[in-house]
């Protein structure tokens, strides 16, 4: 980051009128990306100061999309909602300097196609409301430099196209940008709406409507990903947990959502004792596992066909992960989730079917006991997606994982097939609570985690 950019980092937090920001931007001489990331910057914290009202007339819509990612991360909820939307309308503004012809189709990037949690969130989210009526048909056009499984996306996209460059990607982003489509913001019949607002609402109308699964294997992508798992021993006819648990981040934003893989070996134990396989996807950036029988640690693996982690997450008996977007991809299957580990219920506690969730408490610096959901709701803290910012009020706080023996206890809870039975009075408790706290999309917490805390 140059002097310029780190200054104008500083100012704009006391910079309180749009005036003021084009001086700054004159003296720092900053390019346009800089200046972009920075009043982005500002965008989300004047937002948060107080109800965003209307967005600034000089922000454009990528500027009110970044802002919205910082104030999400923080887990502010209403102004994330506010930020995304109003992002959405100024793209739509945007629209209109195109022809006719050029409005006939959406275009997808390297931020959706680059990562397998957003092309399973965004591309599936559209899917569902389209076929709820509750969006407007849209074909969609890769044009990403960059993607994270070539296998889901071809649910979506046509992937067979001639691949986008870089350069030609950066070209598009710059003449055509309010063509591409947005992770954190999709247009529907109501206007444009936060992802974790429009997921959830096609989700609960989609599981209202008892429809099918959105998507089903390939028979192509189950014969590949069978033919390398067969030279690992597995055996085809075999039920099997799949297993995700991130471990490995350069970005302390993301610190609060990696957990240990040696927490989960109980619950491994259980399940291969139980006569079932455990195959964990992930990158060899990641701790291996120790051997254990019927377990498939595919982190070992220097290469494997993209088809091999669709099927774990499509063809699971239930799907184990954390707060990463692999956890989002067994839903489009039909595939019951359990979610350990989760950041930022409060918010980012969004709806998926047949899913129960273990979240990760907080501890004070000092204190023998963690925090409990229900006072982070109270103290306004339970919202925080993974970095322990500011809202801690002044305490030093660490992220507590889920104990070994809690995530067990869940792991017998999903084996049990209780996730298709009627929610408990602890279960609604928890939902009105979080519902207080503004999260009206109505998770299910995992019963075992309610036992250990329940409210009081």
């Amino acid at each position: 980051m140059n002097r310029g950019v780190k200054f104008l980092g500083l100012a704009a937090r006391r910079i309180y009128s749009e005036r003021e920001l084009g001086p700054f931007r004159a003296a720092a001489r900053l390019t346009h990306e800089s200046f972009r990331v920075v009043t982005a910057r500002y965008v989300a914290h004047r937002s948060s100061c107080g109800p965003l009202k209307r967005a600034p007339q000089w922000a454009s819509s990528s500027m009110l999309l970044q802002a919205a990612v910082e104030v999400t991360q923080k887990g502010d909820g209403d102004t994330a909602r506010a930020l995304a939307e109003a992002a959405g309308k100024r793209r739509n503004l945007d629209l209109a300097q195109f022809k006719p012809a050029h409005l006939e189709t959406r275009l997808v990037g390297s931020d959706i196609a680059g990562s397998i949690g957003h092309i399973s969130m965004a591309l599936a989210t559209r899917m569902r409301l389209e076929n709820l009526g509750l969006r407007a048909p849209m074909p969609l056009q890769l044009k990403a430099a960059r993607s994270a499984n070539d296998a889901l996306l071809s649910y979506f996209v046509d992937v067979v196209a001639a691949p986008t460059s870089d350069r030609e990607e950066a070209r598009l982003q710059s003449s055509q940008g309010a063509l591409f489509e947005r992770i954190l913001c999709v247009d529907t019949n109501d206007g444009p709406r936060h992802i974790y607002d429009a997921l959830s609402l096609a989700n609960q109308a989609w599981e209202a409507l008892e429809n099918p699964p959105l998507l089903t294997l390939a028979d192509e992508h189950e014969e590949q990903a069978i033919s390398f798992l067969r030279s690992c021993g597995f055996a085809p006819d075999a039920w099997f947990v799949g297993l995700h648990v991130r471990e490995d981040s350069s970005s302390s934003l993301k610190e609060g959502r990696n957990a240990s893989i040696n927490d989960y070996l109980p619950m491994v134990e259980r399940i291969t004792g139980e006569g079932g396989w455990v195959i964990r996807i992930g990158d060899r950036r990641m701790p291996p596992m120790p051997p254990m029988p019927r377990v498939i640690d595919l982190t070992r693996t220097a290469v494997r066909p993209p088809a091999v982690d669709i099927f774990v997450c499509a063809k699971s008996r239930f799907f184990v992960g954390t707060s990463s977007g692999p956890s989002t991809v067994p839903s489009c299957f039909g595939v019951p989730i359990l979610w350990s580990n989760a950041t930022g219920v409060a918010f980012h506690g969004f709806y998926l079917p047949k899913c129960r969730i273990v979240p990760k408490l907080l501890l004070r610096d000092g204190a023998s006991s963690p925090i409990t959901l229900e006072e982070m709701v109270h103290l306004g803290i339970a919202g925080m997606d993974s970095s322990l910012h500011s809202a801690s009020k002044g305490s030093s706080l660490k992220w507590v994982d889920n104990s070994p023996d809690l995530l067990d206890a869940a792991a017998a809870e999903m084996l049990s097939g209780s996730y298709n039975a009627a929610l408990s009075r602890g279960q609604i408790s928890y939902q009105d609570l979080l519902a207080k706290a503004g999260n009206w999309y109505r998770p299910v917490l995992a019963s075992s985690f309610i036992d250990r805390y329940p409210i009081s």
